[in-house]
Parts: C-alpha cells; sequence; structure tokens
C-alpha cells in the first residue's frame, strides 16, 4: 500500500478532526485546535502531520512540535516532542511503520525525542511501543472514574482534602462557571503563580485559545472560585468525548488558606459527573520527586483519590 506525509498546515481542520473524532484512541490532544494551541509555547515549531493512501483518505496523524534551544549559549539545537502518540486507522502495521519511517526522517536533524501517550493510554491495554518494538517506560497517571458516583469519590477522598473543602465552604467559597470575560483574571492569576515558582509564563495568546476556542466547543471547562466576592482560584479541565483531564490551574496566594483549590476541584468533579464524563485523569504523579514543589503538587493530585493508571512514554537520543 502506498501512502503519502502531509503537514497539518496543509489540512483542513474538519478533515484533520474528522479523522481524530472516529479513532476510539483520540482525545483533546490529538485535535487540530490543540495542536495549534501548543504551537503557541515558547520555542515550540509545527511538526505534526498525516498519512494519506492512494485514495487521499486520511489514514494516520502523528501530533509533533520541534522545541527549539540553544546549547552551550551559542549552539542551536531541537528536540521532537508529542503529546497523545500516533493514530493509525485499524492500527493499519504498514501506515504505523510509515509513520515511524517519517518520524526517523525528521529525527535526523533533532538531538532527542520523547513520545507521550498521555491520557490515550486510557485505551491502551499494552505498551503500544513495546508493540512496535520500540524502547519505552510506563510512567503513572491519577485517574478517577467518576462513573462510581459521588458518593464513592467523597469516600476515596482523602481526609485532608475534605478537611479543606469544608474550610473553604465555612469561609463563604463559592464556585463560577468561568466566560470569555474572566480571561485577563486568569492570565493573571497564572503570572502571578508563574512569578512566585520562577518559572517562564506562557503567553496569553495560549489561553486566549482555551477561552475563545475551547470553552465553546466544549473542549475546555474552566471554573473559579470566589471569596468575598475577589476570584481567588482557577482550575481547567480539558474535555473530549467521554475523559476529562486537568490541564492548567492558577490561584493567588489567598486560596491556600482558605482551601479554595480543593473546594474548586470538588465542585467541578460534581459538574463533570453530571456530563456523563467517565474518566478524570489528575496528571502524572512520581513517589518520591527530587522538588518538593513538585512533589507537593503530586500529593494534592492524588489526594483526590485516584487510581494509578499506566502513561506510555518513550524518551531517548537519536542513533
Amino acid at each position: 500500500m502506498s501512502f503519502s506525509v502531509v503537514n497539518i498546515q496543509d489540512i483542513s481542520p474538519q478533515d484533520w478532526d474528522s479523522f481524530v473524532h472516529k479513532h476510539p484512541s483520540s482525545f483533546l490532544w490529538h485535535t487540530y485546535d490543540f495542536i495549534m494551541a501548543k504551537n503557541t509555547w515558547m520555542n515550540h515549531s509545527h511538526e505534526s502531520f498525516a498519512i494519506f493512501d492512494s485514495k487521499a483518505t486520511i489514514v494516520g496523524i502523528f501530533p509533533l512540535h520541534r522545541i527549539h534551544y540553544k546549547r552551550y549559549r551559542f549552539l542551536k539545537q531541537s528536540n521532537l516532542d508529542s503529546l497523545g502518540g500516533w493514530l493509525c486507522s485499524n492500527e493499519n502495521i504498514e501506515g504505523v511503520e510509515f509513520i515511524f519511517q517519517e518520524y526517523k526522517r525528521r529525527l535526523k536533524s533533532c538531538r532527542n525525542n520523547l513520545i507521550n501517550f498521555a491520557t490515550a493510554s486510557l485505551a491502551y491495554d499494552e505498551d503500544p511501543f513495546f508493540l512496535h518494538g520500540i524502547s519505552s517506560y510506563t510512567a503513572r497517571i491519577s485517574v478517577l472514574e467518576l462513573s462510581v458516583g459521588m458518593d464513592a469519590i467523597w469516600s476515596n477522598i482523602r481526609k485532608g482534602h475534605k478537611a479543606d473543602i469544608k474550610k473553604a465552604q465555612r469561609h463563604g467559597v463559592t464556585f463560577k462557571k468561568a466566560s470569555l470575560e474572566d480571561l485577563d483574571v486568569y492570565y493573571d492569576m497564572h503570572e502571578q503563580v508563574c512569578r512566585k515558582s520562577s518559572l517562564v509564563p506562557h503567553n496569553k495568546q495560549y489561553f486566549e485559545f482555551i477561552f475563545k476556542e475551547a470553552m465553546p466547543r466544549n473542549h475546555a471547562f474552566v471554573g473559579i472560585a470566589y471569596h468575598e466576592g475577589n476570584p481567588v482560584a482557577a482550575v481547567n479541565y480539558g474535555i473530549y468525548k467521554d475523559k476529562a483531564v486537568y490541564w492548567t490551574g492558577a490561584s493567588y496566594e489567598a486560596a491556600y488558606k482558605l482551601g479554595a483549590n480543593h473546594f474548586l476541584h470538588w465542585q467541578m468533579i460534581q459538574d463533570l459527573y453530571s456530563r456523563g464524563i467517565i474518566f478524570l485523569d489528575m496528571g502524572e504523579v512520581f513517589f518520591q520527586h527530587s522538588l518538593s514543589k513538585i512533589q507537593g503538587i503530586v500529593d494534592f493530585k492524588r489526594g483526590f483519590g485516584g487510581d494509578l493508571r499506566p502513561c506510555f512514554k518513550s524518551i531517548g537520543e537519536k542513533n
């Protein structure tokens, strides 16, 4: 069977997303809009592509970005990064092999690569890298199965998290679904969090995509916690089909003493359940991270009682 390669910039959003939606293992990270949004990240550029068969039909896609950086202050290099991994029709062996050959061709100009199957791992019983002879490792994500019901979910939440949720309620913290008018507030929170952690914030264009493109398509659900009429915390869940993922979050300093972050997640989890969402991926977890701040974030995520599921990854330098 013959295939051809077409870059994402030369494919209509409708054609790309039509293939993604039909694939049983697809998730938000595979969609046209999300791929374009990730391209707004610092030092990122397009490398995503699709393969077409002889009938000009898409039979596979590979979300991919090139990340540019300088080594030793003067040597320009780049990595290839994939969030979500490849998709191929009916696990077409010839198609997957063709995708890999194209990927290896692009890898020649890079130092190393990372392919992360992320939330799509929920659709795989086996490591997709192993099946294709690729070196990989299995990380873990914390996943809440919402279909068990709110009573069961509440019973699995850690005692300390429950105490913070109740504390927020006693202090009169309230919840509101965000709208486009809340974009500036969200971005201000994001900048303050990054400043506190000595991180470079994403540019505003990335969050404009979330509020202007993803939210109207129900691919993003943003909630804001208020105290005494003032916003104190905000969380964004990505949504696609029957799965959701903890996408972004930010808060002001006041939120920590109020328990507002715990309260906000609990309110949003209940909303997801009412929508019929089955899985909520809270993100990758570590058992002992070298940075205490990262470990604190992990402990916060795991405190909501999710089960540990596999997250398949492959990372390595080119030969």
